[in-house]
């Protein structure tokens, strides 16, 4: 990962760590609805159509045969 992907990943994470409750209530949608746009502009899908979560979101939503399941991992460094 580039250095400045991996220091913004890092900031935004130690941001997270400090209080979660306040990330998630107030901050979390400005960083997951850009980021769904352009997933979605991307893979030629709607908006709608992209879901970032966690493993027991993603055990509890109806999968149809045909659906998409694309994942990633990251890694970050220790300081």
């Amino acid at each position: 990962m580039p250095n400045p992907v991996l220091a913004a990943t890092e900031a935004t994470f130690r941001s997270i760590e400090r209080n979660i409750d306040r990330f998630i209530k107030l901050r979390l949608s400005e960083y997951l609805d850009p980021a769904r746009h352009r997933m979605a502009k991307f893979l030629g899908a709607g908006p709608d159509e992209i879901v970032f979560g966690l493993n027991t979101v993603l055990r509890n939503l109806l999968w149809n045969e045909g659906d998409i399941i694309i994942g990633g991992r990251y890694r970050l460094s220790a300081s």
